[in-house]
């Protein structure tokens, strides 16, 4: 099973795949960001995966996570 230590962690909580959100920027990446409910990479990722998520942030790297920390913030 993919993301096993993720869906053991979302056991834990009583939460599902749904419930989560995840974050990328490589071809690795991939398999993990289609398994959470919302899907999300950063502007420096590569064009495949940016076509494949529900989410592109505006910033690069460490500035992108934080703009999608502080979208989920305002937006839950």
């Amino acid at each position: 099973m993919l993301a096993t230590g993720l869906a053991a962690a979302l056991e834990y909580m009583h939460l599902s795949l749904e419930d989560a959100v995840g974050i990328g920027d490589a071809e690795n990446n991939h398999d993990f960001v289609s398994i959470c409910g919302y899907s999300v990479t950063v502007a420096n990722a590569l064009p495949i995966l940016k076509e494949r998520v529900d989410f592109v942030t505006n910033g690069s790297r460490g500035d992108g996570v934080i703009e999608l920390i502080e979208k989920l913030i305002s937006s839950d």
